[in-house]
């Protein structure tokens, strides 16, 4: 087995680098400001694929006469500011519609098969509800919605969400004695960003027995999370969905609006990705439910920004991204545009969230989320075709892809980090890391085993810092982070980068996860007498 060489000129780093591993923790932010803007230029790229024949059955129709009282219009009698979207076996044309508030989009079945066109995010179309004929139409029908609010409605065809379009909808200038002025979206309160002041209680071992009926009834899902947090009603939801069978992406989407209307913006931080990022998916869609899409440049702007400390706020971050690339039909460029206009420390973090959802989300075709920007077979795309800016946090989630192309033959995932560009191989080599540790359950030693395939010693070191934070997320992962380091130093072999690199990532670590100074103090204590010191500090 191959261990790191000595490092070349310009790959050496001595001491490691602390600083790097602080400001990689704080690749953080708000992400995607000025999105009103550019989702108006969004593509129309799909947000999943397959469309079962089961999904295509016949059912009720709603014919061009049809009304109902959720905000869809009879399309018989629609006025002169009208529009029609045709839907064929090509999908949505035009695909990008602009119209103002009160025009009315008739949707146009010219296509063989039955469609169901309907607001984002797949599957449980909660950001403009009214916006869903609740049932098939059949070929030849005709279904229309007038569009009130200000805002960009993503939405697609629930029977093959694959296809999919934008409405936008623009209110018309204002004209005061002959000047005409910009249209302003109505003021709304700030988000605010507060985590919790409390801890949530630990999980029952009989978790997903005794608390099956979170699957099904939402007082009793709103009181679990009330009691073991969004990101424990998570994990007990995906540990139903192994033992049943079931799916638990849409009750996901449950949790996570129900986190969204309990913490707020501090629902993103606290959800797990168990479930397809579903957690995630529902707190996009209960804040843009509840504040529309008009304010989105200001609120996206705000929903992080007050954190407190650079672990949460990446944390809020990337949830943030795992729900933009949803809500945008997973568009790659398009969610990775929306992250542009945040202030350049905050971008990678909002990045992260899109890329893994890409490779995550997308890659588990749950419930038709489906990406086009994963290959077959390719283990580096879509990382070899975005622009420089876009790559690092590429390769910061794409070792999953490929570890999953190359059938977790980690020797051979080190060597494509090790051809990466210049500006991701650093970043590849800590994705390896946290891979390696879940390949190996969080096994101290075997992941160890899997980082001594990176090529020098400074690739070896990115692997350990990454790896060893893997199970130290709550306080409950502080004594196996202790011991994961204390292997290294009785390891006659390993690298003093490594060591440096290891102890670094948890001292910082154990800042951000443990509350309290005293609990910060009884970890200092655990650590080797000559580190006590760097940790006090």
């Amino acid at each position: 087995m191959a261990g790191p060489t000595t490092s070349s000129p310009e790959r050496s780093s001595p001491a490691w680098r602390l600083l790097l591993g602080a400001l990689a923790l704080a690749l953080v932010a708000v992400a995607a400001l000025a999105v009103a803007l550019a989702v108006v230029a969004g593509s129309d790229q799909p947000e999943a694929a397959s469309s079962s024949a089961a999904a295509r059955r016949p059912g009720p129709v709603l014919t061009s006469d049809s009304a109902s009282a959720d905000g869809a219009v009879d399309t018989a009698s629609v006025p002169a500011s009208s529009h029609q979207v045709i839907y064929t076996a090509g999908g949505f044309s035009p695909a990008q519609l602009v119209i103002a508030p009160g025009d009315t989009v008739s949707f146009v079945n010219n296509s063989e098969d039955y469609f169901w066109p309907a607001s984002n995010i797949h599957p449980t179309h909660e950001i403009l509800p009214e916006f869903d004929p609740k049932t098939p139409l059949s070929p030849g029908s005709t279904w229309g919605h007038r569009f009130d609010k200000p805002g960009q409605w993503y939405y697609h065809n629930h029977l093959s969400p694959d296809e999919g379009g934008l409405v936008s909808v623009v209110a018309p200038p204002a004209t005061q004695a002959g000047v005409t002025q910009p249209a302003q979206s109505a003021p709304q309160e700030p988000l605010v960003f507060e985590m919790p002041d409390r801890e949530f209680a630990p999980l029952p071992r009989d978790a997903a027995s005794s608390h099956a009926d979170i699957v099904t009834d939402d007082r009793r899902l709103e009181a679990f999370i009330e009691q073991f947090g969004p990101g424990g009603a998570l994990q007990v939801l995906k540990q139903i969905e192994l033992e049943s069978g079931s799916n638990c992406h849409d009750r996901a989407h449950e949790a996570g609006r129900i986190s969204y209307e309990m913490f707020g913006p501090a629902a993103f931080a606290l959800a797990t990705h168990d479930c397809q990022s579903g957690g995630q998916h529902g707190a996009i869609e209960a804040m843009f439910a509840e504040r529309g899409t008009a304010n989105l440049s200001s609120d996206i702007a705000a929903l992080c920004d007050s954190t407190a400390n650079a672990f949460f706020r990446h944390q809020c971050v990337h949830g943030v991204g795992h729900g933009l690339m949803a809500w945008t039909n997973y568009d790659l460029p398009t969610a990775l545009g929306l992250c542009d206009n945040a202030p350049s420390q905050d971008r990678d973090s909002c990045y992260s969230g899109i890329y893994m959802e890409n490779v995550v989300g997308g890659l588990s075709g749950a419930m038709g989320h489906v990406t086009q920007y994963l290959r077959e077979g390719d283990p580096i795309y879509p990382c070899d075709i975005v622009e420089p800016q876009y790559q690092p946090a590429c390769y910061f989630y794409q070792t999953t892809r490929m570890a999953t192309v190359l059938n977790w033959d980690m020797a051979a995932v080190a060597a494509l980090c090790d051809q990466a560009p210049a500006n991701s191989r650093s970043l590849c080599f800590r994705s390896y890391g946290r891979d390696a540790a879940n390949l190996a359950a969080d096994d101290p030693a075997e992941t160890i085993g899997h980082c001594r395939h990176a090529a020098y010693v400074i690739d070896n070191a990115d692997c350990i810092w990454e790896a060893v934070q893997n199970g130290f997320w709550e306080p409950v992962g502080a004594d196996r982070a202790v011991a994961f380091c204390a292997l290294l130093d009785a390891d006659p072999t390993a690298y003093p980068e490594s060591r440096d690199a290891c102890y670094g990532s948890i001292v910082l670590q154990a800042d951000f996860v443990l509350a309290s100074h005293r609990e910060r103090q009884a970890f200092c204590q655990k650590l080797p007498a000559p580190r006590r010191p760097q940790c006090t500090l």
